[in-house]
């Protein structure tokens, strides 16, 4: 949970410092606006333990700071033109048990059309969860939801937005939302919530899209591969005895990927993992339960260039601690900061609720 809300605070320093160049530069070119929007949706009921608390709609408001990267150097980066920036939402989750939750997050809002007064954009944004209402044995006992009044927040959605003249524009937006705090304190299952949200956007100036030639990337390639680690700490709490320990996940994968289109590719890969917070719970409860895993995972990924957002379904080989699940799910944000070198983010879920949040490092070829 720390390294995530520290990746959040690089990201979110980075959106400031784009904000504030466009400022002090060409305006024109590096257009900067708001947006604010208000959220009606509802909560999966994902799991029996949070049924009956589930029936409610959250509700609430988010205001958008943003910058548009129009640049050559910027549509260099994804072959796209995109907004990046930072948010603040509210939700109220329409239960007392629940409370709310107020989060603050960075984004980054690749545009999919942009040529007319009709636009479309695909924005996925990650950050940190303030929550109001927790897990309490005594005082709050329902609520398994969260057990941490400091989460994070990832989200993905798709807008469409038209254009009412060069500054203002309306926007409709489908959200999918998940707050968890990574399976770093337990009970954490973890809340998934989609909803859909009507907005304003403004623009302090006249937004130019230029015709820019595609800058060769993976895309190009039939095929291409990678070699990833990940890993990171997580904390068990006190339990049976034991004090609050962090203990270290590590694992490496390998993929091969093969793009269908100019947005999308397949991929399959296998991975190993050696989950030492398992290796800690099972010395707690006097086990001797084998503590590393090993799968195969197959999927999809969207390409923007140098990001990728892949979703892979994983099926365990050898997992003696999960022996009661058969399958898994990985979503992984990456960037290629170089022509080899990747850099991102996994997350790895049992259906809606997370496991653990990885850091990942990883060679393209």
């Amino acid at each position: 949970m720390k390294i995530a809300i520290k990746i959040f605070f690089v990201l979110f320093l980075s959106s400031l410092t784009t904000i504030a160049k466009s400022f002090a530069g060409d305006t024109i070119q590096t257009p900067v606006g708001i947006g604010i929007s208000s959220h009606i949706g509802f909560i999966i009921p994902h799991s029996e333990a949070v049924k009956d608390i589930s029936n409610t709609n959250p509700f609430g408001i988010e205001t958008d700071f943003f910058s548009y990267l129009l640049k050559e150097k910027d549509w260099q980066r994804c072959n796209c033109y995109s907004k990046t920036g930072f948010s603040f939402m509210y939700i109220d989750f329409d239960n007392p048990i629940l409370g709310n939750a107020t989060n603050i997050s960075a984004f980054l809002e690749p545009y999919i059309s942009y040529k007319h007064r009709f636009t479309t954009s695909f924005k996925m944004g990650v950050g940190v969860s303030y929550i109001s209402k927790i897990y309490d044995e005594i005082n709050n006992p329902t609520n398994y939801f969260f057990s941490s009044h400091f989460s994070f927040i990832v989200y993905l959605n798709i807008s469409a937005q038209y254009k009412i003249n060069s500054n203002i524009g309306l926007k409709i937006s489908a959200n999918y939302n998940h707050i968890s705090n990574g399976g770093q304190k337990k009970p954490n299952k973890g809340m998934n919530f989609p909803t859909a949200s009507l907005g304003i956007n403004y623009t302090l100036d006249k937004i130019e899209f230029k015709n820019r030639e595609k800058t060769p990337t993976n895309i190009n390639k039939k095929y291409f591969y990678s070699i990833e680690t990940f890993g990171i700490i997580k904390f068990l709490g006190k339990s049976d005895g034991y004090d609050e320990k962090g203990t270290l996940i590590f694992g490496l994968s390998g993929r091969v990927s093969r793009t269908v289109s100019k947005l999308n590719a397949l991929n399959f890969g296998l991975e190993t993992i050696s989950d030492g917070s398992i290796k800690e719970q099972v010395k707690r409860k006097n086990q001797n339960t084998d503590y590393h895993i090993f799968g195969a995972l197959i999927g999809n990924e969207f390409i923007f260039g140098k990001f990728y957002f892949s979703q892979q379904l994983g099926i365990y080989l050898y997992a003696p601690y999960y022996a009661d699940k058969l399958f898994f799910q990985r979503y992984s944000l990456t960037y290629k900061i170089s022509e080899k070198i990747l850099l991102g983010t996994t997350l790895k879920t049992h259906l809606h609720v997370a496991d653990n949040f990885n850091i990942k490092l990883g060679y393209c070829f």
